[in-house]
């Protein structure tokens, strides 16, 4: 019995052409439905339909079906499209908890600063686990934002400074984790923008306890990376030290 050679196996630039098309046709597909959803709400919307909850209900369900969409795609292999799914869903839930207390006024700030802040969370816990940077970024950059949102203009030193301090911790902590430096850049730069214009609005700063606070941030930025580095025993460049510094 003569035995069949085996088919030849595929060239890299068709399996190019064959990854390239299944994520052509993920994407599409994802636009597509993403349009249609938006067409169907914004006519219910204009004919008056729906009220301000239901708005809200939509928008935060929507939020959860994309971080969850997201999550399946990177679960996939689909890691550009999952992360990008998943930062819509964060974006949702974002819109949809300020909106409910900027131009509804369904709820006070508080809870719709609550409500990013578990947005928030849910995106840096899927970016870890699934290795997504990009999501992480988005995550951070939308809890950065929270106080800026949220904030009717009244908002204390100590509890935007503590706010801040807990989520510098949680960032770095990520940040270090997964060795993600642009995620660095954004809690310094998101801390940094917050204190100088909370600086600027306010008429009596306090210049001693203001500088112990900046000396905790500091201490934050340079202690956790650094802890890291000692604790897994990863040597630690001139350069990486002066990053530090620097941040």
């Amino acid at each position: 019995m003569i035995e069949r050679p085996p088919p030849p196996a595929p060239s890299a630039i068709e399996g190019l052409e064959e990854r390239l098309g299944k994520q052509v046709a993920t994407w599409l597909g994802a636009l597509l439905l993403l349009g249609a959803a938006g067409f169907y709400f914004r006519l219910a919307v204009t004919r008056g339909l729906l009220g301000p909850w239901a708005k809200l209900g939509c928008a935060l369900a929507a939020g959860v079906v994309a971080i969850a969409l997201g999550d399946r795609f990177l679960r996939t292999g689909a890691r550009l499209l999952g992360q990008a799914v998943a930062g819509v869903g964060v974006a949702l839930v974002f819109g949809a908890a300020y909106a409910g207390f900027a131009r509804y006024g369904v709820y006070d700030a508080r809870v719709g600063a609550a409500v990013m802040v578990v947005a928030t969370a849910l995106g840096l816990g899927l970016a870890v686990r699934r290795d997504a940077a990009i999501l992480a970024t988005l995550a951070a950059l939308g809890a950065y934002l929270t106080p800026a949102l949220a904030s009717s203009g009244g908002g204390g030193r100590d509890a935007l400074f503590a706010y801040l301090l807990v989520l510098d911790l949680g960032v770095l902590v990520v940040a270090a984790r997964r060795r993600w430096r642009g995620l660095e850049a954004v809690a310094s730069l998101g801390t940094w923008a917050l204190f100088a214009a909370w600086y600027h609005a306010s008429a009596t700063p306090g210049v001693a306890i203001t500088l112990a606070w900046c000396l905790g941030f500091g201490a934050v930025f340079v202690g956790v990376p650094l802890a890291f580095h000692l604790r897994h025993r990863i040597a630690l460049s001139t350069g990486r030290l002066l990053s530090l510094i620097h941040i």
